[in-house]
């Protein structure tokens, strides 16, 4: 060959590519042949740039639908992400292994080096690769960050950084393996005493490239950054989910322990009605009432007969039961704007709102004698109820209205017990 002709094919960044044309031949080219093929080789290379162009753009889209659809439904675990998806990934990205490495964990998938090994490589990737690029290579044996791990399976990686937050990420890496690479020579190294002529080889000339992946081209370097934004939004989507159901779970504990809380402080644990304190906040709620609005109501304030010859008797869990079937027989019959209350050991109070005299020595006479037909299993006794009726008198306060109560209910008992007493008008101050 002794002829040869050389045009440039210009991209937007510098040389593109090269057309050689060879000749066995010399002879010149007439300047309208050599602007003709210029011509020719400048519209072929703006065809095919633009198809390179609409085929990076078809491929960028594919990998950007990966995670489209995962990014409607519900937010998934970015070990589910890597299991779901890491073989359209590796398809996309011509490799055969992938790793997504988030907050300590690694998820793997394919063929990819040990934990160990994967958690020295992200170690090295951390305190060396500092910006927001991928990194990447096609002789990982030859690489400084890599020659020292042991990753006899792979040959080329390339290493993601997600940024999860301003002081730590997470990696996306993908793995290639080894492709042994034969280069076919349209000429020869010659010891030719003719430097400037082209010899042509007697025999084919080509070269095999080993312990080398596939190069990563860059629109796979472009797809693997968008990957990575996709996959980083996916996660923080997640853990923005678990962080607010675990808030959730919280707020619901938060929510019982403050259920249980009141009921301590409200309720009385054997009985389940009002504690003492509970009912003396409504006494005097409905003292504040009936002070300014002239509402009467009235107290009743009762306690078990014989209660304790039942507990010597029948022993303690017998008395308990006694308790607790008394509070809700009385609790059901009571009216929705009465409340019962526990006043201590086997003395209860009941607080009948808008009740009069009469009403309130009716509802002591029904409850006595609701009581008195209760029956209790392993008591073998009727058990009977004490009952003191205080009604509100102007001037009186929740001291001196319990006082008068518990001072009928103290007649009735050294009346022969199972009785209704009312309670004696207050004295009025001698000056």
């Amino acid at each position: 060959m002794r002829g040869s002709l050389s045009l440039a094919m210009q991209g937007d960044i510098g040389l593109w590519g090269l057309v050689f044309c060879h000749s066995s031949t010399a002879h010149s080219v007439e300047p309208p042949v050599r602007d003709a093929i210029r011509t020719l080789v400048q519209m072929a290379t703006q065809r095919m740039l633009l198809l390179r162009a609409r085929q990076e753009a078809r491929y960028l889209q594919r990998v950007q639908d990966s995670l489209v659809l995962r990014a409607r439904s519900e937010p998934q675990s970015p070990q589910q992400l890597l299991y779901e998806q890491a073989s359209i990934w590796m398809k996309l990205f011509r490799a055969h292994g992938v790793v997504l490495w988030v907050n300590g964990g690694c998820y793997q998938a394919g063929v990819t080096p040990t934990p160990e090994v994967l958690s020295q490589f992200v170690l090295r990737l951390e305190r060396s690769h500092e910006h927001s690029g991928p990194w990447c290579t096609r002789e990982l044996a030859k690489e400084t960050l890599t020659a020292s791990l042991a990753m006899p399976d792979q040959c080329g990686a390339i290493a993601v950084p997600l940024p999860m937050n301003s002081t730590q990420r997470a990696w996306l890496i993908f793995f290639r393996p080894e492709q042994v690479e034969t280069l076919y020579w349209a000429m020869q190294p010659t010891a030719s005493p003719h430097p400037a002529s082209i010899v042509a080889p007697s025999v084919a000339w080509y070269e095999e490239v080993v312990g080398k992946s596939e190069a990563w081209q860059r629109v796979e370097r472009l797809a693997a950054v968008d990957l990575g934004e996709d996959l980083t939004l996916a996660i923080a989507a997640y853990e923005i989910r678990s962080l607010n159901m675990h808030l959730e779970c919280e707020r619901q504990a938060l929510a019982e322990a403050n259920q249980r809380l009141e009921r301590l402080a409200h309720f009385d644990p054997l009985t389940k009605v009002w504690n003492r304190y509970r009912i003396e906040e409504a006494i005097n709620a409905e003292l504040v009432a009936a002070n300014r609005y002239a509402a009467t109501f009235s107290l009743l304030l009762f306690d078990v007969d014989n209660f304790k010859q039942i507990n010597d008797t029948y022993g303690h869990s017998v008395g308990d039961d006694v308790l607790v079937a008394l509070a809700r027989l009385v609790e059901s019959s009571l009216r929705g704007c009465d409340h019962l209350g526990r006043w201590g050991g086997e003395e209860f109070i009941v607080l009948a709102t808008h009740s009069d005299v009469e009403a309130a020595v009716g509802l002591a006479e029904r409850l006595r004698t609701l009581v008195a037909e209760l029956r209790i299993e392993g008591l073998k006794q009727t058990v009977t109820v004490s009952i003191g009726v205080a009604v509100w008198q102007a001037g009186d306060s929740c001291k001196t209205l319990i006082s008068r109560a518990d001072d009928a209910m103290y007649r009735a008992k050294h009346g022969g017990r199972n009785r209704v007493e009312m309670a004696l008008e207050p004295v009025p101050p001698v000056y």
